[in-house]
């Protein structure tokens, strides 16, 4: 993540004010995804698999509702 970070600091924090909403919103659920992909793999290997199940659940009903049967694609 912190890769990710530096490599669009200057185009994202640089013209901060300059940037469309459109932009903000897609850094920011751009560093949630990001969030989501370390948080999973650990509650599922430190013993908290009900927060695991729990946030796949969530996770798997809101691209339902975002993506529809396009996701039944994925890998």
């Amino acid at each position: 993540m912190l890769v990710m970070k530096f490599g669009i600091f200057k185009e994202y924090w640089g013209d901060f004010l300059d940037n469309a909403w459109s932009v903000h919103i897609h850094y920011c659920t751009g560093t949630m995804w990001y969030i989501y992909l370390i948080i999973q793999p650990y509650f599922a290997t430190h013993g908290q698999m009900g927060r695991h199940r729990t946030n796949g659940i969530v996770d798997d009903c809101g691209l339902k509702q975002i993506f529809g049967p396009a996701k039944q694609y994925t890998f």
